[in-house]
């Protein structure tokens, strides 16, 4: 079976258990505890490997999926066997995988975050302050599509087990902006200055 999914489990279950070729390339072998959702969220575990395991690459990690086909559309933040983190992603169904690796390994905790049309990923190294790891990827999924917890083995012919510990789902809220009264839209400020004119700053 191409992706082992628990149906539409809480996000609290801690335990997944898996084979599975490799989440990568075109089509995808992994154990997936999935919720619908639909618009924003910041997506945050931290993820664990019980015992030595077979391969370096086994993986587990924060995924946001189209549908359930092998060769769907994602993103995900994963965990490494060796302690490798990155943000996978395909943009099209049945497409080729593709990857940021963080400068961070062996995380405390990771992140995942979709805004918009934008899919972010956090980490947090020894200090266990999430930090935005310096990659981000233009991908639309559309409403409503599949977050979750995903894990693969790496290997079909064993299994591994991963824990997810303090789970939390949340929709992002904007940075309240006491001068206009309302959220920011966007975390930025832009001034025009005339360096010309009488008004110009010295």
């Amino acid at each position: 079976h191409p992706a082992r999914n628990s149906g539409s489990v809480g996000m609290e279950y801690p335990t997944l258990i898996t084979g599975g070729a490799n989440i990568w390339a075109k089509r995808d072998e992994f154990h997936f505890a999935w919720r619908r959702l639909k618009g924003d969220f910041i997506l945050q575990a931290r993820v664990a490997f019980i015992g030595k395991g077979v391969d370096p690459h086994r993986k587990g990690g924060l995924m946001i999926r189209q549908n359930l086909t092998p060769g769907s559309p994602y993103a995900d933040v994963m965990v490494h066997g060796d302690g490798m983190v990155s943000l996978q992603y395909r943009v099209e169904q049945d497409g080729p995988t593709w990857q940021i690796i963080s400068a961070t390994w062996h995380p405390k905790r990771i992140q995942l975050e979709r805004e918009g049309d934008f899919v972010y990923f956090s980490i947090a190294g020894a200090d266990g302050k999430l930090k935005h790891a310096g990659g981000s990827f233009r991908i639309a999924f559309q409403a409503p599509y599949y977050v979750g917890l995903a894990l693969s083995s790496h290997n079909n012919s064993v299994t591994e087990t991963g824990v997810f510990s303090n789970v939390e789902i949340k929709v992002p809220s904007l940075a309240y902006v006491p001068d206009t009264g309302y959220p920011a839209k966007v975390e930025s400020t832009l001034e025009f200055i005339d360096v010309g004119g009488i008004q110009s700053r010295t």
